[in-house]
């Protein structure tokens, strides 16, 4: 289809862009301004086009559309896996049509550009696409329209892939690693990529413990996030601490400080959160005081850091780390998860403990985290697995009936309709109600080619109305037993913050 020659010209001259960043996904560009977007979140799919394409597309192919898929990749997916397997589907879907691929520069993330002409009956089409990783996701753009139009519509295909940016921090999905803090009688847990740098003897520093990540922004500049636990001498009770703490705050002239009252565990303790540019440019500040009990010396943890907020999430992992605090000697503190991680979903804020020994996490779509045996990581065809998976529901009238419908529906259609219930009633998670579900079914293994017994268990519930909460669990019957025993403890430990 041909658009009307007054856009085309309007495209020509084009020079107004706005800017589109999708902080949960990492990739911010520019697009023309009077396109539109729609997102498909569950998928991690973005479409860019003319309103009325977008409200007509399955009619108008030959439209000029921008497309933006990106996915986790799996622990086992190198970059260069990703970019070739995206590169062999593309030649899949056009056999005869031959692609020119070469490297291409994005923002200092090296990818791969392709353009080709795919033929529909007397039409054309031509096609671009960009394939790049970055930071654990893969993202694949496509830019497709009548080849007719291409030489116009080049630039502004053009400008939107050369202010391709990339943010650091853009994962969701948050892994929190242990670390004990001796001489304060606490466990702290700190994000994957930091570095740790422990309190020497002979050190005179205040500090007992501090986890650092430096990083360049775009720009260019000195990025840092930086956690540093110190232990105070008590001079008074915790609210008179709190009190000192509200007048140096003054003194700095600090405005809009954010006060809250929290519970680590058992133990009351006060959190500010500030900001001030003109102490660091971004600079973004929280300041945790706690003590273990009414004797104890005051612990102080410190966060500071100057990355972008809307590119970082940063607020969001120093709240997961502040909140993963506990005193050894709480005794609602499991002491057999001193040496768990913590998995956080900063979009659900849901997490849960597990033991790094038994489990290793993998980043699959679709889910808020998945974990396989430790003994299969680098097996392509695990014996077991479970998975997180939390949804909003779109109405309060969905029930937990309804969730066990739809489940049977999915398990029947992936098993042909060979499930069989082992097991069903109702649990307790949390406070809310729920339900647990145990299925025997029959499935298709692509890698063997071949039909597998599996075990399904499904644990889940509903919290607040608002938002369902899934554990999905499939192994071999051989080990089930067994491995869900150890995934059940794990679970156990699900929080929402």
């Amino acid at each position: 289809m041909i658009l009307e020659e007054e856009y085309l010209f309007q495209l020509m001259v084009m020079t107004n862009y706005k800017q589109f960043s999708d902080p949960n996904n990492g990739i911010s560009f520019e697009y023309p301004e009077e396109w539109e977007y729609q997102t498909e979140g569950s998928v991690g799919v973005t479409i860019f086009a003319r309103k009325d394409t977008l409200e007509n597309i399955h009619e108008r192919p030959f439209d000029p559309i921008f497309n933006v898929i990106s996915s986790k990749l799996s622990n086992k997916a190198s970059p260069e896996t990703f970019i070739n397997s995206q590169l062999s589907q593309l030649q899949y879907m056009a056999p005869d049509a031959p692609l020119k691929v070469e490297d291409i520069d994005l923002s200092g993330v090296t990818g791969k550009k392709v353009f080709t002409r795919i033929r529909q009956g007397n039409e054309s089409m031509s096609f671009i696409a960009v394939f790049a990783t970055f930071n654990g996701t893969g993202y694949a753009m496509f830019f497709h329209c009548d080849s007719q139009m291409f030489k116009t519509l080049s630039p502004v295909v053009a400008h939107m892939i050369t202010t391709i940016k990339f943010s650091k921090f853009a994962n969701k999905l948050l892994t929190l690693h242990p670390f004990i803090v001796q001489s304060a009688n606490m466990i702290i847990r700190y994000p994957s990529g930091y570095e740790v740098i422990k309190k020497a003897d002979d050190d005179n520093s205040k500090a007992e413990v501090t986890f650092i990540l430096k990083d360049k922004n775009q720009n260019g500049e000195e990025t840092k996030a930086e956690i540093k636990v110190v232990i105070q001498k008590r001079t008074g009770t915790l609210d008179e601490h709190v009190d000192m703490m509200k007048d140096n705050l003054e003194r700095m002239l600090v405005d809009e400080v954010n006060i809250s009252k929290l519970r680590l565990g058992t133990v009351p303790s006060v959190s500010f959160t500030w900001r001030n540019d003109a102490k660091m440019k971004n600079g973004y500040f929280m300041h945790l005081l706690t003590s273990e009990n009414d004797e104890a010396p005051i612990i102080a943890v410190s966060f500071v850091s100057n990355f972008i907020e809307s590119e970082t999430r940063i607020s969001d992992i120093f709240k997961a780390v502040r909140n993963s605090i506990r005193f050894l000697s709480d005794p609602e503190f499991d002491q057999n998860s001193v040496k768990w991680n913590t998995h956080y979903s900063l979009d659900h804020k849901v997490g849960l403990h597990y033991n790094p020994d038994h489990f290793v996490f993998e980043n699959v779509p679709l889910t808020e985290g998945s974990f396989i045996m430790k003994e299969d990581e680098n097996k392509d065809n695990p014996r077991c697995n479970f998975a997180l998976m939390v949804k909003t529901l779109e109405s309060e009238a969905r029930n937990l009936d309804d969730i066990e419908k739809e489940l049977i529906r999915n398990l029947s259609e992936l098993c042909d309709n060979a499930v069989e219930v082992i097991q069903k009633k109702d649990i307790t998670m949390l406070g809310f109600k729920g339900k647990l579900t145990i299925f025997k079914g029959e499935a298709y293994n692509p890698m063997h080619n071949t039909k597998e017994s599996l075990i399904f268990v499904y644990k889940f519930l509903i919290a607040d109305n608002k938002k369902s909460i899934m554990f999905a669990f499939s192994s071999s019957p051989d080990i089930w037993e067994r491995e869900w025993a150890k995934a059940n403890t794990y679970i156990g430990t699900l929080f929402l913050y």
